[in-house]
């Protein structure tokens, strides 16, 4: 069928393409360079396997050290020695099988490919040859891969891609029309493409010192700085060096330098030359210690007084230079020597929909992580001396909180456990004075310690009533607001604030039942999270119905009061006076939710405990007493005292041969001897077992059975955790309580608490119609254009100001935050549930914990960035918000049979919990899919105002991020000195250690190295509190097993039968030595007369375990009469095979 002869289909369909031509010659002549003129030079070296290849050197950018770069941008080469690159043929329908050439089919195409601009080490071994020069390749800060055609009008950008570092690899995705695609294939066969890559690369070089002179008018300069004053007359450091850049590129400062460029100065050097002289017209503001500093403007200077100063300075500044090259040059040739099968694959528009092609993503609804009402069964994690609920597992912090979200939706449950348990058994988990919790709406609970000596309740939050004489500026409740503008319609902008207060206290029913049972001593749980939001109802002007927003609030205590507040914009601020203070204004009040979670003990059964991870063990049971016998009756086990494997009903039995059977079993006799058959009346016994057919000349050779002995394992938990289940009484785990408060204090009664702020002065102003607004149009968020970042877009709240709302463009695999006891180890885990009767129906099951792709330099710089909108922007993610729905899409291959779930985890933090079960079968593409490309999908949020958010999701084992809130990078400053400590599995290019000021670098400090795995670098700065800018550069495909992921471990036993009569060869004794393939460590043991049976327990990796189960076994044989002889090794397959039986055969006796 075509869609199986892919390769040959378009190969075949272009005639020209049959005698490919000799690979072609890059492009001749030197690379475009900018601020530098002639700095590369190119020069062609001889490599020592005797090719050649032509690079670009440079000896100007550092004393004593010469930088070679590639000619032209390179294609990365995977470590199988094929390039990364896989071209998707999208087809307008399925080929019929009578179609044989596919050329007309073809309506486009995407490329993915690699690229970098990074010289292998060959070619620095060779320059250095015979030179005492210091050849390093050049640390690119940053490089900008582009994919362009010429095939129009006009020259088109189809792709683009920023790289850095010392290979600096990006991967290009490259959307491609049918003629394109077309030229793709003709590049491949080094035939003439309109297609082009080139990549401009930035690099740093010292500059040396030189004066640089700035002028200009103070007034001006005082004109242009006073537009960004705020409403206190105020501006920020990072005001500052965020406008004085600008002041220079408006020319309203003038900058010169000696030699005539300016372009190399850095703008922080700039803004600090500039801030020497600033006293003219800024004067710093008091300020608080630790708080920002700021500045007010003086008053303006005369026309006629200018900036007028020079000062030398020396740093460092940016060059770059572009490297090119043709689609021909750089494809040409690669998959001459591959299978094209596995670079070139076919994909078909769907009947109906072209916009959809083959393989179609499964699509999931996320649900929350809970225990279902009703199902006791919890899943479970075994790990050393713990035992933990798969939820709580993939967090990346255990000890967290939860995160509480709003619930816009009418909720039933008051009282919810979650099932982050956590099981700790041992004398190293001490107990701890908690509630002990059997019934979660009990009115109280017992002390874990002291039992009723002591006991816990969940407090119940009123609102507190201000009383009639109360200062307004202390009273539990108040509402103010203050005019700030016009909005775009013409309506007063309006900010407005909402302060009530909440009071905890025993509920009646908790009351009444302490009182009724003698308790006088009872505490409120400690309350480890605590959320409240204000929902405000209002009608949408789109369908006129009725509806709530919850808006978040901020909390603080005053003894055991909380106090709450929330700011609200525009609209908001009239819909919330009118709900809050007239009788009848909406059908529903204002609420207040209140959600807290507390830590409590809960009973545990052990029969409900689930194992998905850990503590599986294949055994074969071994009895040596008639005690053992009597507690293994009535279930399957091998009796060593008698060498007889018991079924219920029936029973297999092994014994030696004697020396006439021996005899009769020598080379030349045909006479054959019953095998071990079951015994179903268990009253005879069975001859020999396991006559093995060998080859003695062979360094390891396979035993094979001439029979299948009916030994099952069975599967059960290893002795170790099946010690600790035996302990196990308590979990403890999160129990989370919900209230609803209606808030209500009308006009006519409490209008003194109703403020309206102007010129700094609050007056009360009662009740006032103009005030009230019953319905608007509901939007929640408006998108920031002026900050525009591959990696994520960010909202401003419309509705509350200070909120922003980041939508990170893809989601990937986290690691375990820092102090936790697997810290930085990825969120990856992998087990299998077992069928020890059908293996053809294990199955294996896939979990990893995701984050966004945003790492913690640029949260800082963002953050700097939005207090140009707000003085203190706080960050949100989708994953906080209560949406009206979450789905999740997976291009999951055709041939893959998995159910998938996704869900937005239940923890603090924007992390996305995903599930993959599969077969072995699809275990096998699902290995290969994450290793490279990824496995891609997508994640739709729809808001409550039917806004819909998408971000990317990608599984790929060489692109794990995180941790999370700190990175993988650890700084140590001291005595001058940043040590930098790379703590993950991977090398990181390490760009700057920076601070942000606005949206420029207050304070850089270059860095430029690439930190191998676990190692450390020093940089010398005075600094303190620097961020490292940092890149995971793409590396080689890497297997599941080489990324520190929790990969489940099976445990089995081994059992060894000795079916030799010692007296026949004089015999003492037989040492053995056993070794699992491919895994480490080797296991002994010993036979002999007596001791005929023994075993060994082994731990499998899962994926071992899924693909082998192949032991390697050598003997030592000990004898009376002559000295030790020692056996090959040979194999045995443990699943096929059943118990390691020795034979004077597998022995060459």
């Amino acid at each position: 069928m075509a869609q199986i002869q892919t390769s040959e289909d378009v190969k075949k369909s272009r005639s020209d393409l049959i005698s490919p031509p000799p690979v072609t010659k890059p492009d001749k002549g030197p690379p475009k360079t900018t601020n530098r003129e002639a700095a590369w030079v190119s020069q062609t070296i001889t490599l020592t396997d005797g090719s050649t290849e032509t690079v670009l050197i440079n000896d100007q950018i550092e004393a004593g050290v010469t930088y070679v770069l590639p000619q032209v941008p390179r294609l990365v080469y995977g470590s199988g020695g094929g390039p990364i690159l896989n071209l998707s043929l999208i087809l307008n329908k399925a080929p019929a099988p009578s179609e044989t050439n596919i050329q007309p089919l073809i309506e486009g195409g995407m490329l993915v490919i690699e690229l970098q601009t990074g010289v292998d080490k060959a070619v620095l071994d060779s320059l250095a040859l015979g030179s005492n020069r210091n050849y390093q390749r050049l640390f690119a800060r940053k490089v900008v891969y582009s994919v362009s055609w010429s095939g129009g009008i006009r020259p088109e950008q189809l792709a683009q891609a920023e790289g850095q570092g010392t290979e600096a690899r990006a991967a290009l995705n490259i959307r491609l029309s049918r003629e394109q695609t077309l030229e793709v294939l003709d590049a491949l066969d080094q035939n003439p493409s309109r297609l082009r890559c080139s990549a401009q690369i930035s690099y740093r070089i010292a500059i040396a010192a030189q004066t640089v002179h700035l002028s200009g008018s103070w007034a001006a300069i005082h004109r242009f700085l006073s537009r960004y004053q705020d409403a206190e007359g105020q501006l920020t450091e990072a005001d500052l060096y965020r406008l004085i850049p600008q002041l220079a590129a408006e020319g309203i400062v003038l900058v010169e330098a000696e030699g005539g460029s300016t372009e190399a100065i850095a703008p922080e050097t700039l803004a600090r030359l500039f801030m020497r002289q600033s006293s003219v017209i800024l004067q710093q503001a008091p300020s608080f210690s630790g708080a920002e500093t700021v500045y007010t403007l003086r008053p303006e200077p005369h026309e006629s007084f200018h900036l007028d100063y020079t000062e030398k300075v020396s740093g460092w500044g940016l060059k770059t230079v572009e490297l090119g090259i043709s689609f021909s040059q750089l494809l040409g040739g690669v998959l001459v020597h591959q299978n094209w099968d596995d670079y070139v694959h076919l994909v078909a528009q769907q009947p109906g929909n072209p916009a959809v092609t083959a393989p179609v993503a499964r699509r999931v609804r996320a649900e929350q992580s809970r225990r279902a009402p009703g199902n006791n069964n919890l899943e479970v994690v075994a790990s050393g001396n713990k035992i933990t609920s798969v939820s709580l597992a993939s967090k990346p912090n255990a000890t967290a909180s939860i995160a509480v979200r709003p619930y816009v939706k009418p909720q039933v449950e008051t009282a919810v456990m979650l099932d982050d348990v956590y099981i700790a058994v041992g004398e190293k988990e001490p107990l701890r004075h908690l509630p002990v919790v059997v019934d979660i709406n009990a009115p109280y609970w017992p002390d874990r310690i002291a039992r009723l000596e002591h006991c816990w309740y969940a407090p119940e939050f009123t609102l507190v009533t201000p009383a009639a004489d109360v200062a307004t500026d202390s009273s539990p409740f108040h509402f103010s607001f203050e005019r700030t503008g016009v909005t775009s319609s013409g309506k007063p902008a309006l900010k407005g604030t909402i302060r009530f207060t909440l009071q905890p206290d025993k509920s009646s029913q908790t009351a009444e039942a302490l009182s009724n049972n003698g308790i006088a001593t009872a505490s409120a749980v400690p309350v480890i999270r605590m959320v409240v939001f204000l929902t405000i109802p209002f009608v949408d002007e789109s369908d006129g119905t009725v509806k709530q927003h919850a808006f978040s609030t901020t909390m603080s205590r005053s003894g055991e009061a909380v106090i709450c507040e929330v700011e609200l914009l525009n609209d908001w601020v009239r819909l919330a006076y009118g709900a809050l203070s007239v009788a009848g204004f909406q059908s529903e009040k204002v609420g207040v939710q209140i959600t807290y979670a507390f830590t409590a003990y809960v009973p545990v059964q052990k029969d409900d405990l689930v194992f998905t991870f850990g503590g599986k063990a294949l055994y074969t049971p071994i009895v040596y007493s008639n005690e053992e016998r009597e507690k293994r009756r009535g279930t399957s086990y091998l009796d060593a005292t008698t060498m007889t494997y018991v079924q219920p009903g029936a029973e297999l039995r092994y014994r030696a041969l004697s020396a006439e059977e021996e005899q009769a079993r020598a080379p030349g006799r045909r006479a054959r001897f019953p095998k071990a058959i079951p015994l179903h009346a268990a009253t005879t016994a069975a001859t020999s077992v396991a006559v093995s057919t060998v080859r003695p000349h062979e360094t390891i050779v396979t035993a094979r059975p001439e029979v299948a002995v009916a030994v099952h394992e069975q599967l059960t938990l290893n002795a170790s955790i099946a010690a600790l289940v035996a302990q196990v009484e308590y979990g403890i785990c999160t129990q989370v309580r919900r209230q609803a408060q209606e808030l209500f204090f009308p006009c006519n009664l409490f209008g003194r608490f109703y403020q309206e702020v102007q010129n700094g002065t609050a007056t009360s102003i009662g009740c006032q119609e103009a005030l009230t607004l019953g319905q608007t149009r509901y939007r929640l968020y408006e998108e920031i254009t002026e900050i525009q970042d591959p990696d994520y877009k960010v909202y401003r709240s419309l509705p509350q100001p200070g909120q922003f709302l980041v939508v990170p463009d893809q989601f990937c695999i986290s690691r375990r935050e820092k102090g936790q006891e697997d810290a930085y180890r990825p969120l990856i885990f992998l087990n299998a549930l077992l069928d020890v009767d059908t293996p053809a129906n294990n199955r294996v099951e896939l979990r990893a914990t995701l984050q966004p792709d945003f790492p913690e330099f640029k949260r800082a710089a963002l953050l700097e960035r939005l207090k140009a909108f707000d003085s203190a922007p706080s960050l949100h993610y989708l994953t906080d918000l209560a949406a009206e729905s979450v789905t999740f899409n997976w291009a999951l291959d055709p041939g893959m049979a998995a159910n998938s779930q996704a869900s937005v985890l239940d923890t603090e933090g924007p992390f996305i919990s995903t599930y993959f079960g599969m077969d072995l079968a699809s275990w096998q593409l699902m290995k290969k899919v994450l290793e490279t490309p990824g496995l891609s999908g997508s994640v739709s949020f729809t808001l409550a105002d039917e806004s819909v958010f998408h971000s990317n999701l990608l599984l790929k084992l060489d692109r794990i991020l995180g941790p999370w809130e700190n990175g993988p990078l650890d700084t140590q400053a001291a005595d001058g000195q940043v040590k930098i400590t790379n703590c993950i599995d991977r090398a990181i290019e390490v760009s700057d250690l920076v601070r942000y000021a606005g949206s420029a670098v207050a304070e850089r400090v270059p860095v430029e190295a690439s930190i191998a795995a676990g190692g450390t670098y020093q940089v010398s700065t005075g600094s303190t509190g620097l961020l490292p800018v940092y890149s995971l550069p793409p590396g080689d495909p890497v297997a599941i097993e080489e990324v520190r992921s929790f990969v489940e471990e099976i445990y089995r036993n081994v059992v060894f039968i000795n079916l030799l009569n010692f007296s026949n060869h004089q015999l003492l004794r037989l040492d053995v030595e056993a070794r699992v393939q491919g895994v480490e460590g080797t296991y002994t043991g010993q036979l002999t007369e007596q001791a005929r049976i023994f075993d060994i327990e082994i731990i499998l990796p899962l994926t071992t375990y899924l693909e082998r189960h192949t032991l390697e076994v050598r003997v030592t044989k000990l004898f009376s009469d002559r000295a030790a002889e020692t056996s090959d090794w040979f194999l045995w397959e443990l699943d096929q095979s059943g118990p390691v039986s020795l034979t004077k055969e597998i022995l060459n006796l």
